[in-house]
């Protein structure tokens, strides 16, 4: 694995590091690295293939990051660490690099000299935010940890009659479970990746889709209910009604038994007979 360097510990072992050395980081991380983690604004992304210096097309995603406080330096290819990067399991977040000034104004992620002395601020930028570490303390070896400092001038913040809630925004999407355990997937705010000039997310009229894949043929969803259970639509809620009242008065016919009624809600469990999709369609192509 050229690039990965072992390292011997105090006690003669050997680790194995994971994180690709970077030559041209400079000497003065060697304080950050002792120090503990340091934060990092994300300037550029960067996926696998993207990236000629590594050789071997690694599991990296790796990205451009100018440290903040104090001593601020730009790192290139810094790798992030996901939350699960196993054989085939995986759980990552790629974080959002600088694009845009949020105040309109002219965007420099590194000084350039008398003209722009300085960088933008990072409350100023779009960029997120990151949480560096280093590889046994090796300042040669920094890698991006998957979490970090909320942006400071982020639009959703958490509020108090919330309590203690579980979300996952991404994009204008929300998975979210509530205080009480309920389940909320909300795709109807979808955004597109990119922001607009001033900083506000842009709608996306083709985003927002859920698709659920089943691996099974053919496929199942299961629904399990603890007592009844209710399924609500809107533009195709007519037409499933109308599914239903004429599923109910076949069933009547049939069996005898009750039917569910013409312009009721499906509510729950319909056990009072047992129908297949094959004689439905039988009744229905011999009834017109």
């Amino acid at each position: 694995m050229s690039g990965f360097d072992a390292q011997r510990l105090r006690d003669g072992s050997i680790s194995q590091a994971a994180v690709r050395r970077t030559p041209d980081i400079p000497e003065s991380l060697q304080e950050m690295a002792l120090g503990g983690p340091v934060r990092a604004l994300v300037l550029a992304v960067y996926f696998p293939e993207e990236d000629d210096r590594i050789q071997s097309k690694s599991w990296a995603v790796v990205c451009d990051v100018r440290t903040l406080g104090s001593k601020q330096c730009y790192l290139p290819k810094v790798p992030i660490y996901p939350l699960c990067g196993g054989l085939f399991d995986e759980d990552i977040r790629i974080p959002r690099a600088c694009s845009i000034d949020v105040n309109q104004g002219s965007l420099a992620t590194e000084s350039g000299g008398p003209t722009t002395p300085k960088p933008s601020d990072s409350a100023d930028t779009d960029g997120d935010t990151v949480m560096l570490w280093f590889e046994n303390g090796d300042p040669m070896k920094p890698f991006i940890m998957p979490f970090g400092p909320p942006h400071p001038k982020r639009n959703n913040k958490p509020v108090k009659s919330e309590g203690r809630v579980r979300r996952i925004r991404h994009n204008g999407t929300i998975i979210e479970i509530d205080k009480d355990g309920n389940v909320t997937i909300d795709a109807s705010a979808a955004k597109t990746d990119a922001l607009a000039v001033d900083g506000s997310q842009v709608a996306n009229a083709s985003g927002g889709n859920i698709t659920i894949k089943t691996n099974a043929s053919p496929g199942l969803l299961n629904l399990q209910e603890a007592t009844d259970f209710l399924i609500k639509g809107t533009t195709y809620w007519t037409e499933f009604q109308k599914v239903i009242d004429e599923l109910s008065t076949w069933a009547k016919t049939a069996t005898g038994a009750a039917p569910i009624g013409p312009g009721a809600i499906l509510v729950g469990k319909i056990t009072a007979f047992k129908l297949t999709a094959s004689q439905w369609l039988s009744s229905r192509t011999k009834t017109g």
